[in-house]
């Protein structure tokens, strides 16, 4: 009997926060109730063709080839600030790796997919800060907050890497930024919400002279209004998230009619409640059916 290898990765919307401290980048995404997945059917004496070009280099990087059919798939938007080159990337890297029976930690798969492009932290299944230009660790939290999002999406998108890095642009405060790495692990010791809200509030505002947020302030200024936790973005993206405790699910409604009388809600047309998850990569191993 043949095995099949199956593999999936959240996504996530935007980062909760992202700056640089002492010359290098730190970034924190979050996980979010939508996946890439990707099934491996062992076999065969033909190489797997993958689907995607960044998917295609990644697995060119392996020592080794991976043979059998693959199916791929995805719930995430395409260059918004879901992810989902990222998780396409991880995924398929874990199929490669359990089908050659290799054990490979979280952290090495994150810097292989940073020899492709920059990347986040989406593998892992807890709060974990990294430099994404080369997958390092920088701060992991066992913190796991019940929270949600409501997650603003425009139809534009932008491409990662038409956009100046943070050490780069000069409309980027670093400095000021740097705070912000110390602040999340006292959040995260304290176990504070309120501090997290806060912290990736600051972060998008820091962030918007870089690449500009349509409306971001009255986005913000909406979500003070019914005391939400804060609002988060997607730093090279343009996805939007409002961070939520379970309890301001019960505000959501009202929010969304007071967005209806704003243009924003033109911009951001797709708008939807998603959980925050603490998953990371998943592999299973198990025969494949007839």
């Amino acid at each position: 009997m043949e095995r099949c290898i199956k593999t999936s990765c959240p996504g996530s919307c935007g980062e909760l926060f992202q700056g640089v401290l002492n010359g290098e980048e730190f970034i924190l995404s979050y996980g979010i109730d939508l996946r890439s997945w990707a099934i491996l059917s062992e076999g065969g004496q033909f190489p797997v063709v993958p689907r995607g070009q960044k998917v295609q280099e990644v697995l060119n990087l392996l020592p080794f080839s991976l043979f059998g059919i693959l199916w791929q798939g995805s719930q995430l938007p395409i260059g918004k600030g879901f992810s989902s080159s990222t998780t396409d990337m991880l995924v398929s890297l874990g199929l490669a790796y359990s089908s050659a029976g290799k054990n490979l930690l979280l952290e090495d798969l994150t810097a292989m997919c940073t020899k492709i492009e920059a990347t986040d932290s989406v593998a892992f299944g807890h709060w974990t800060v990294i430099n994404p230009l080369t997958g390092r660790v920088l701060f992991t939290t066992q913190w796991k907050p019940n929270l949600y999002v409501y997650v603003l999406e425009p139809n534009h998108t932008q491409m990662t890497s038409q956009l100046p890095r943070m050490t780069e642009s000069p409309h980027y405060p670093q400095k000021t930024s740097a705070l912000l790495f110390g602040d999340f692990v006292l959040a995260c010791e304290k176990e504070d919400l309120v501090a997290i809200g806060e912290i990736a509030t600051r972060s998008s505002r820091l962030n918007n002279k870089r690449l500009p947020k349509p409306y971001l302030e009255d986005i913000i200024q909406l979500a003070e209004k019914y005391s939400f936790l804060g609002v988060n973005i997607a730093h090279s993206g343009t996805v939007v998230g409002i961070l939520l405790k379970e309890e301001d699910l019960l505000s959501l409604s009202a929010f969304e009619d007071n967005m209806l009388s704003h243009d924003l809600s033109n911009y951001y047309q797709k708008r939807y409640l998603r959980k925050i998850i603490f998953e990371g990569v998943q592999i299973e191993v198990e025969e494949c059916n007839e």
